[in-house]
């Protein structure tokens, strides 16, 4: 892998997030859909509170999502984004926590992610499929070797220490 497939594996996390946060959003412009138009006519105050509410919290958690990811493809696009221009300026102390995060479903399925923090204690997740974490992994383990790799409590106090609060 190269700075260019690093670059590619940033733009396909970024769709896949928003993907996400789409999903979410339209989740909730559905459902003050269905208490504006009157869908349910039995419908009582409470129950038309609860849902409007509902709503929101998903119509603003999928659009902050998608904002997000926007955000930050077009910190790739124009050259921004500050991951990759550590990898373009071969600063190796840029990283200095880097390591997979996977979120287990009920029913089997697992979302893979890898977590960095750079020396400014920022956090940038590229969500990736599980076949690339390797291949990612190693990338940014030879292109800063002087970052932490792996999670354990004590590396998360350590870096909590180093950062000044809580990661």
């Amino acid at each position: 892998m190269d700075i260019k497939g690093f670059k590619k594996l940033i733009t396909k996390s970024v769709v896949k997030n928003s993907i996400i946060g789409g999903g979410i959003f339209l989740f909730g412009a559905f459902i003050f859909w269905l208490v504006i138009s009157g869908a349910d006519p039995e419908m009582t105050t409470g129950i038309m509170v609860g849902c409007i509410i509902l709503a929101s919290i998903c119509v603003l958690i999928g659009f902050g999502i998608s904002f997000s990811c926007l955000k930050d493809y077009y910190k790739v696009k124009r050259g921004n984004h500050p991951v990759v221009n550590a990898l373009i300026n071969e600063d190796k102390n840029h990283l200095v926590w880097v390591y997979q995060h996977i979120t287990q479903v009920k029913n089997g399925g697992a979302n893979h992610q890898i977590w960095t923090f750079d020396k400014n204690g920022e956090k940038f997740i590229l969500n990736l499929k599980a076949k690339r974490i390797d291949e990612a992994m190693i990338f940014l383990s030879k292109s800063f070797p002087n970052a932490v790799f792996g999670y354990s409590d004590e590396i998360r106090v350590q870096m909590e220490q180093r950062f000044g609060r809580k990661l």
